[in-house]
């Protein structure tokens, strides 16, 4: 093995606290990844001291342990070390390569005007993993430009995970500035949010969204995560699509559209419809906690209607960029979205 080359030098991952990671990453991808032939088989494809890359069923498994300096920061928790992610495999990337694909990531955000601070304030929080190829900001895109996603896609997704990445505590990282919630531990965990329209369906568009819905609401909830998930995964939706609305006003659908010609499924509006559901349930299962926490004069409550006024604006944007290429979003999709707002409509009144 090779020894750690950060200055701040990470530990070597930890056998037992790498294994659980591993398995549970695994488990994502048997269950929500596109599968190849035959039985699913993890392979060591890399490993050094403080990292580890495998393959299983066209995904990339990566596990990593952070210098103690950032333990705290990045992980969430200090006693947390060893972190990983699964992703569509797209081989391995060298220094050079992803550092040319940053240089064009960080050209093209500036270019459209959208997203290019969430990548230099993680190099700027994370300077010791921000240029690594395999746990840096590389790694979310799609630098061959073959294979799914697209790069344009990927840009999106960067943008998406670098704002989970930026964020810190109970105050999430926005392009409008810090946003900060006070969120109890008695609060019920996010999946009471669970949409049943999304059961039983055989449209490809709401088939995906259950997956989705499984995965967030179900397997992301083995410990309860409470609203707090929602709240950082709407941000990040809303930041994702704000990319790729100002990619397709700039460069047009390239990128942006499935192989059928059509615009690319987005998850935003379910996202919100999610964090309607959330209220609506908490109100009617526990009124006294949903007024202390989300009343109409709680900093909760103004910090949600933020959100949601953030994540409408960048829906807006991008349907009225599709309207302007001549395209729509599928009829499911605008379905979810106009459950949102009668949800919203009927659970979130206005201060």
């Amino acid at each position: 093995m090779q020894p750690p080359k950060w200055p701040d030098a990470p530990p070597c991952v930890n056998k037992i606290a790498g294994d659980e990671v591993r398995a549970n990453l695994e488990e994502i991808v048997d269950k929500f990844g596109k599968h190849d032939a035959g039985a699913p088989r993890t392979e060591l494809v890399r490993e050094t001291c403080d990292k580890q890359i495998y393959r299983r069923d066209g995904s990339r498994i990566v596990l990593f342990s952070v210098p103690p300096s950032l333990a705290f920061r990045y992980a969430g928790v200090f006693a947390v070390m060893v972190r990983g992610y699964a992703e569509p495999d797209h081989g391995e990337l060298t220094q050079a390569r992803a550092a040319a694909c940053l240089a064009r990531a960080q050209s093209d955000l500036v270019a459209i005007g959208v997203g290019a601070d969430a990548l230099n304030d993680y190099r700027k929080k994370f300077e010791a993993l921000a240029d690594d190829p395999d746990v840096g900001a590389a790694h979310y895109l799609n630098c061959s430009d073959t294979g799914e996603p697209s790069y344009q896609e990927s840009l999106s997704i960067m943008v998406h995970e670098l704002t989970h990445q930026n964020t810190a505590g109970n105050c999430l990282y926005t392009s409008y500035g810090p946003l900060c919630f006070a969120l109890s531990s008695d609060l019920p965990s996010s999946s009471i949010a669970t949409v049943e329209e999304l059961f039983d369906s055989d449209d490809p568009y709401l088939k995906k969204l259950n997956k989705a819905q499984q995965l967030y609401l179900v397997q992301f909830n083995k410990q309860n995560r409470g609203p707090a998930a929602l709240f950082n995964e709407l941000n990040a939706y809303t930041a994702g699509l704000e990319v790729s609305a100002a990619l397709l006003k700039k460069d047009g659908p390239k990128g942006l559209l499935d192989k059928e010609g059509k615009p690319e499924a987005q998850m935003l509006p379910l996202v919100m419809l999610w964090t309607a559901k959330y209220l609506s349930e908490l109100q009617d299962e526990n009124p006294d906690l949903y007024a202390s926490t989300f009343g109409p004069a709680t900093g909760n409550h103004k910090s949600v209607e933020t959100l949601l006024a953030h994540g409408e604006a960048a829906y807006q944007r991008w349907t009225t960029e599709l309207d302007r290429h001549h395209l729509a979003a599928s009829q499911p999709e605008h379905q979810i979205w106009l459950l949102y707002l009668e949800a919203k409509k009927h659970d979130i009144p206005r201060t």
